[in-house]
């Protein structure tokens, strides 16, 4: 008689889980937040499981189990010979995605079973996060089994209910996974059926909604969701078969493996659960579950957005225009003025190209394409290029052609028509991915089964199809408003998809079938939406779908939107689905640094939305740029605003419309530097003025630091780096002055932020884009590259609750901070933009704490910084004596030093020593001192004079 699980644990005292843990059935597990409870059975014969939240049953009893060439493996085969209990509470950082920091927080519980006749091992293992629950069966190495085949699972879900679902059934296994996802009773869910993952069903309790989906498949063939034989309510696990006889899935099993060489894990199965449709869509579950990271340097990974050549039939205003060298500059030149990262060169430039895999050359160009002429012409623009594949091709010279494709500057490999999810095809995701990123690729998959996970294990794939999205446009008339609308609710919880939205070419839908066409198409959506997939849709890297003159006015200015799709993020530091339901409208707001960027679309029906900003901070004044629907398809209506928390924002979307929202702070009411709580004794003190303590600078003209009509603006950009230091991958903020050319180069100037403050300190509070922006405009300041980092080098970088401020621990972080900035972020700086080389070219300077970290750093270094600047510095300055030992070498290496204080700041005597011993010791500098306290006024009137010395 076998030992049923209850009576194990009685047996084992030892265990990591005690009694009082388990309930009946015979173990429960629970989500940290209590509010998911998985039941599980491994008694009399039964392996199962049940799910609940709230109390509410949402999957009943559930079979598990595996069949395999050695005999089915459940409840009946199996028994129980140990277990154990975890909890993981913490966090990981994604290179891209919707969000710069994820909690991956679950309880897991592990079960152990041998076979009651067979010597053979299986393990269970279950967790249940907040956001769902993951399932996966896992089968050791071990000795006594060498080969093993998988012909299918057992795995169930049972509903307890006629749930109303979604789900995109393709019929076939080996098919593109392109599709919509349809609503389907869950009675109607017949055996026949193949849905894709993920089949996403609403519980009727309040607004309750749950998908099943799959994550991190290596080594297994994917799996769809089948109606139950039986004919019950819920589905059953179908895997995809054997490729070698698709027509035939029992004849081979789907799944191989030699257990004597290594476990076999399967995917995880996937139940997630939330509240609403729009908080699945907000989830990362699915990609929590992938693996970890495989490439340890990610710094060139760079997600971006690409002009495009396939959807819109190289429609270039050129003769002859087409696969050539001549339209890919055509492409580049547009690319570089909209601000676009990438060119792709789709379909048809080596030899043999083909959708199929007959026999073609992928390491040689056809000859109407220069790759060389295309690649430097584009490399001049600070464009990357792109480069399409069909998969056999590639395979077939995977190693020749990767390396090739590194030695001519490419960026990333667009792979397409694998039309199949059954193991080798699995096998040869994992094998791209890895050999792509050994080269320095990116990767961006067409024709591809659905996510599950990659994004985590290979930062690198950037992004990937299976999905219906506007390519159908050319051919047909699925892609409706609805469509749309349904998407980021069902196929988009995955994972990234690459949609390739941006077509500018709009038609009502009842006049759309009559005019279809394969250069040039048109869309059945307006202009407004258009620009809100841009935000609403997950793709690191996100294509500019429609060609060139599409985006321009006749008279040569940027058509209605153009602009904004040149500057939208394509990654986030956070997402939130504010509202909408499947199939009928979504409004998601998304963050980047300190500006939101909200996007409104809608089904063919016309709506008016009132969107409530709680999210945005407290105490902190945005403003508000708005694009909705204008006067017809392919116009927009542009307005402004002044909003806070709490404000609402209303929205007039017309049938099949939309709407975007740059919510950008203007001017927090909180000082990130105002006196912390609990400094050491004697810190402040009241300052008391000499008769050289005077202000040397006239009085900025008004409005220097606000955005200035008719100026032309710089833009700011996200540069991520992998620090030494903290051992994780940290982010600065950099701006790129108006008409940046990564033809010309430019000097550098470093800005650090104070003890209480972040990298957008100077960004939104000092507010130094416009004083730069009207400096450079007026020919008073060299144009430059600014650099804004995070200076406080800890893991965890933000800045701390008042009650930590002063701990050694946060201190010792801006001190830290010297060697990253010296040892890694200059030269990744000096590497990524066109920087002029030399301490001549570079510039540090800084407010209170970071006023210190730039006395300090910049002193210390001057082969690397000969203009230094600190403004209300802190008390982490150096005393001044070691600041500047040898006032011989000061004077003949400093160009500018450069200090200066508020006559009515707490800290002022730490700048004005320095500045007495500067003076008694006869080395020049400028000593500036303003009638403000430690505060923006201060900093933001000396960024204006300090930039005008820089770089004469």
């Amino acid at each position: 008689m076998y030992t049923t699980l209850r009576n194990f644990i009685q047996a084992v005292p030892a265990l990591a889980f005690p009694l009082a843990a388990l309930a009946q059935p015979d173990a429960v597990l629970e989500s940290l937040d209590h509010r998911i409870r998985v039941e599980l059975t491994a008694a009399d014969g039964q392996l199962s499981y049940a799910i609940s939240r709230d109390q509410h049953p949402i999957i009943a009893s559930s079979a598990l189990g595996l069949q395999t060439t050695q005999g089915a493996l459940d409840g009946g085969t199996l028994r129980v010979v140990g277990s154990e209990r975890k909890t993981v509470n913490e966090t990981y950082r994604p290179v891209a995605g919707k969000a710069a920091s994820v909690a991956n927080h679950y309880n897991q519980i592990e079960l152990h079973f041998a076979g009651k006749s067979k010597d053979i091992k299986l393990d269970l293992v279950v967790r249940a996060y907040d956001e769902g629950v993951a399932i996966r069966y896992v089968l050791p190495q071990q000795a006594s089994v060498d080969e093993i085949g998988i012909h299918g699972e057992a795995t169930r879900f049972v509903f307890p209910a006629d749930y109303r679902c979604w789900g995109f059934n393709p019929g076939q296994p080996d098919n593109a996974h392109e599709g919509e996802f349809d609503p389907v009773k869950a009675s109607a869910i017949r055996p026949a059926h193949l849905f894709d993952a993920p089949l996403v069903c609403k519980t009727g309790v309040k607004n309750t909604t749950f998908a099943l989906a799959e994550a991190d498949k290596r080594d297994y063939a994917g799996a769809y969701y089948s109606g139950r034989g039986e004919g019950g309510l819920g589905v059953q696990i179908k895997l995809a078969p054997h490729h070698s006889d698709p027509k035939a899935p029992g004849y081979l099993p789907p799944v191989r493996a030699s257990l004597a060489a290594g476990p076999l894990l399967t995917p995880w199965r996937v139940v997630m659960l939330a509240d609403s449709p729009g908080a699945l869509a907000a989830s990362s579950l699915i990609a929590t579950l992938g693996s970890p990271s495989v490439i340890a340097d990610t710094s060139w990974i760079k997600p971006g957005k690409s002009a495009w050549d396939w959807w819109n039939g190289w429609a270039v205003n050129l003769p002859d225009a087409g696969i050539n060298t001549a339209t890919y500059r055509a492409y580049t030149d547009f690319a570089a003025a909209l601000g676009l990262d990438y060119i792709l060169i789709d379909e048809g430039w080596y030899e043999g190209s083909a959708e199929w895999g007959q026999a073609a050359n992928v390491t040689k160009p056809i000859p109407q394409m220069d790759m060389a002429a295309i690649i430097g012409h584009a490399r001049k623009k600070g464009v990357g290029v792109w480069v399409w594949l069909q998969w056999e091709q590639l395979d077939r010279q995977l190693d020749e052609a990767l390396a090739l494709y590194e030695s001519w500057g490419i960026k990333g490999i667009k792979v397409d028509f694998m039309n199949r999810n059954d193991q080798d095809m699995v096998g040869f995701y994992h094998k791209v991915l890895g050999k792509a990123a050994a080269h320095h690729l990116m990767v961006d998959l067409h024709a591809a089964y659905p996510p599950d996970g990659l994004l985590r294990t290979y930062p690198n794939y950037m992004t990937q199809e299976g999905v219906m999205g506007a390519e159908y446009n050319k051919w047909s008339s699925r892609v409706t408003a609805t469509h749309n609308v349904t998407l980021p609710f069902t196929r988009m919880i995955l994972g990234p998809m690459d949609y390739t939205p941006g077509g500018f070419r709009s038609l009502a839908p009842e006049q759309f079938s009559a005019r279809q066409r394969n250069v040039k198409p048109f869309v059945q959506t307006t202009r407004g939406q258009a620009v809100a997939m841009y935000v609403v849709y997950d793709s690191p890297l996100v294509m500019v779908a429609d060609n060139p003159e599409a985006y321009r006015n006749p008279d040569g200015s940027w058509a209605d939107g153009a602009q904004f799709i040149g500057k939208v993020p394509t990654t986030w530091d956070e997402t939130r689905v504010v509202d909408g339901d499947i199939g009928q409208y979504i409004v998601s707001a998304r963050r980047k640094g300190s500006t939101w960027y909200i996007g409104a679309m809608t089904n063919e029906s016309a709506r008016k939305l009132e969107i409530p900003l709680t999210f945005l901070d407290g105490g902190v004044r945005y403003g508000a740029e708005i694009l909705q629907d204008g006067k017809d398809r392919d116009h927009l209506a542009a307005s402004t605003a002044q909003v806070k928390q709490g404000s609402r924002i209303r929205l007039s979307l017309a049938g099949g419309g939309g709407a975007v929202v740059v919510l950008t702070p203007e001017a927090p009411v909180a000082n990130p530097e105002q006196p912390h709580a609990g400094p050491p004794p004697g810190v402040y003190q009241a300052p008391q003025l000499a008769a050289d303590d005077v202000r040397v600078f006239s009085v900025p003209p008004a409005g220097f630091a606000d955005a200035r009509s008719g100026v032309a603006q710089g833009r700011v950009e996200e540069f991520s780096y992998d620090s030494p230091v903290t051992g994780t991958r940290r982010k600065a903020n950099v701006y790129l002055p108006a008409g940046y050319s990564k033809e010309r180069r430019y000097p550098v100037l470093y800005l650090l932020h104070g003890l209480g403050g972040s990298l957008d300190d100077w960004r939104y509070y000092v507010r130094s884009s416009a004083i730069l922006d009207q400096l450079i405009a007026d020919g008073k300041a060299v144009p430059m590259i600014v650099v804004m980092p995070n200076g406080r080098a800890l893991a965890d970088d933000r800045a701390p609750p008042p009650e930590r401020t002063y701990t050694p621990e946060h201190i010792a972080g801006f001190a830290a901070f010297e060697r990253e900035l010296l040892e890694t972020l200059v030269p990744a700086i000096d590497k990524q933009y066109p920087t002029l080389p030399g301490p001549r070219q570079r510039a540090i300077a800084g407010l209170s704490m970071g006023g210190g970290q730039a006395l300090n750093f910049g002193l210390a270094n001057l082969n690397s910084f000969s203009w230094v600047g600190g403004f209300s510095s802190a008390p982490n300055t150096a005393a001044a004596a070691a600041l500047l030992p040898d006032a011989v070498r000061a004077r003949t290496q400093l160009r500018l030093l450069y200090l200066s204080c508020g006559s009515k700041d707490g800290l002022f005597h730490i700048s004005q020593d320095f500045h007495r011993y500067l003076k008694s010791s006869g080395i020049a500098h400028v000593w500036n001192v303003d009638p403000y306290g430690h505060d923006r006024d201060s900093w933001a009137e000396n960024l204006y004079d300090f930039a005008q010395l820089l770089f004469r």
